[in-house]
Parts: C-alpha cells; sequence; structure tokens
C-alpha cells in the first residue's frame, strides 16, 4: 500500500509539472515573439521578462519538488551570493536530481542558472528561441579531424563561442559546468580508473573553455558538492519521497590571475590547470568523505 500511495504521489507530481512548464511556456512564447520588434532597450526588457517568467517557473516546480515532500536539507555556503554577480558553478554530477537542486538553492539567491548548449541544439523550434532569449551561450566546437581538414578554422569555434558570451556582458548569470562530464557511479568510476572514491575525473577543458569565454564577466567561482548522505535515486525514486537527505556544501573561489590563459594552445599553462582542478577535486573527494562520515544510519522509524 506504501508504495501505491508513493507512486501515485509521484504520477500528480509529474502532471503538475507538465502543466506548470506548459503554463509559463505560453508567456515565454509571447516574449519570444514580441521580441522581434526592432529596438534594442525594448529587446533587453524582453530579455529581463523572460528571466523573471523563468525564475517564478523554477519557483512552482520547487514548490511542488521540495515543500511537498519529505526530505531533509542542510546546505552550506549559501551566504553572501548576490543577484547582481556572475558565477561559474563546478559541481559534481551522480542523478537528474541535481539540476532541481541547484536550481531550489540559487533561486533568488543567485542569478539565473545556464549552461553551454550545442549550437545546432539552436534550431529546435520554439526552445532554441526559448534559450537564446534567455540567453543561454551556444557552444560551437569543431573536431579534430573537421580542423585536420580545414586548418583555417582553428579558433573560429572559440571565437563564436566568445561572440555569443559577449551577449551577457551587464546580464549577471550563473553558469553550471557538471565538471565530472557524466552522473556518477561505480562500474563508470572502475571503468575510468578514477582516483577518487566519489567522483568522475574531471575534464578541466571545459572548465577552461567557460573560463576563456566568460573570463570578463565572472565575479566568482562556486565549487558546489552535492551529497545523499542516505543514498542516491533517480529522479522517479525523488517523486516517489524515497530520498531522504539533500546535502550541499558551496564553497566561494576567487578567479585569480594564474588560473587564466589559453588552455588550448599552451602546453605549459594547461598542464598547469590540469594540475589545479585535480588538486580542488580531491579536496571535493575529501569533503564528501567527512560529510557522509557525519551522518548516523538511519533507524527503521527514519526510513
Amino acid at each position: 500500500m506504501r508504495t501505491i500511495i508513493r507512486t501515485l504521489y509521484a504520477a500528480i507530481l509529474i502532471i503538475l509539472l507538465c502543466i506548470s512548464t506548459v503554463f509559463w511556456f505560453m508567456p515565454l512564447l509571447l516574449i519570444i515573439i514580441l521580441k522581434f520588434i526592432p529596438s534594442t532597450t525594448w529587446q533587453k526588457k524582453m530579455a529581463q521578462s523572460a528571466e523573471s517568467v523563468a525564475d517564478i517557473w523554477v519557483a512552482t516546480n520547487s514548490w511542488f519538488l521540495f515543500y511537498t515532500l519529505p526530505t531533509q536539507w542542510n546546505i552550506e555556503g549559501l551566504d553572501d551570493l548576490s543577484l547582481k554577480k556572475s558565477y561559474l558553478a563546478i559541481s559534481n554530477h551522480q542523478t537528474w536530481v541535481d539540476v532541481t537542486v541547484l536550481q531550489k538553492i540559487f533561486l533568488w539567491k543567485a542569478p539565473f542558472i545556464r549552461f553551454f548548449i550545442k549550437d545546432s541544439l539552436k534550431w529546435i523550434p520554439f526552445w532554441g528561441q526559448a534559450w537564446k532569449l534567455l540567453g543561454y551561450p551556444f557552444m560551437k566546437r569543431y573536431s579534430k579531424s573537421y580542423l585536420l581538414k580545414n586548418p583555417h578554422m582553428r579558433g573560429k569555434d572559440l571565437e563564436a563561442t566568445r561572440k555569443a558570451c559577449s551577449k551577457l556582458k551587464g546580464r549577471p548569470t550563473t553558469i553550471l559546468n557538471f565538471l565530472g562530464g557524466t552522473r556518477f557511479s561505480i562500474e563508470k568510476s572502475r571503468q575510468k580508473k578514477s582516483a577518487y572514491k566519489h567522483l568522475m575525473p574531471p575534464r578541466a577543458g571545459g572548465m577552461a573553455y567557460a573560463l576563456t569565454c566568460l573570463q570578463d564577466q565572472l565575479d566568482q567561482i562556486l565549487d558546489v558538492t552535492i551529497v545523499y548522505p542516505y543514498g542516491v535515486h533517480s529522479l522517479w525514486g525523488f517523486l516517489c519521497g524515497k530520498l531522504h537527505t539533500i546535502h550541499v556544501n558551496i564553497r566561494k573561489i576567487d578567479i585569480t590571475p594564474d588560473i587564466l590563459g589559453d588552455y588550448f594552445n599552451d602546453p605549459q599553462y594547461q598542464q598547469y590547470f590540469k594540475d589545479w582542478v585535480n588538486a580542488r577535486w580531491h579536496e571535493k573527494d575529501k569533503l564528501i568523505t567527512n560529510i557522509l562520515s557525519n551522518y548516523p544510519p538511519l533507524t527503521e522509524t527514519g526510513q
């Protein structure tokens, strides 16, 4: 009976989330149409309006997900953030729940969360226009095989992405980067021969790419560690109320000159940056171990 009730509740939540998405997409669609009016001031207002709509959509979903479910929260380091600053948020990744967790904790504490999107996805009807309106930076990358055949295009992809990012100038943002590249699992960790107990090996190139494109616009790096002390669950398991506790630790890192450079053309800097990222990742791995050690086993009544 308990399983049936949880399943029904999860189904109701999915329906509510779908209704919320459709409902809030309608004003966003209207803003997309109105943005075609050729006025810089008007288009700026439309972009601000779109971001407000997106914030309300996130707030609505967060209420459904986090205030109607029995999940306990422990958040560290959320103080001193500003809606007027821009951040690069780097985080570990274990489940699709991570995205909703980050949206919830940063809502109205830090600027709207964005992430790099493949340039080809901007042609998706409606959604491509919505991402563009909301200021998601489109990432253009050429493969090594393409560059071998077209060496004159080397650096053009980075320049195109930098140009896309320039549209965020004067527009506070939080750029999200899951540094491990994929969700952590013990099996994946073994396949990658990870040097970390709780993390996938970090991909320094993705972070370097973000810093290169946005370095003039970023104020700080937010090193986010998400821990599920009593087990990781899928989005469905979360909706069924099985996720007991979420612990989030946020550490602020200043962007100093030594971590900025030409990652793709300077081998010496590239190695330095990889070492810097790996050092941060080892610290994060130890932090996760310490956080887990502070949670006692659940009793039968606490499950």
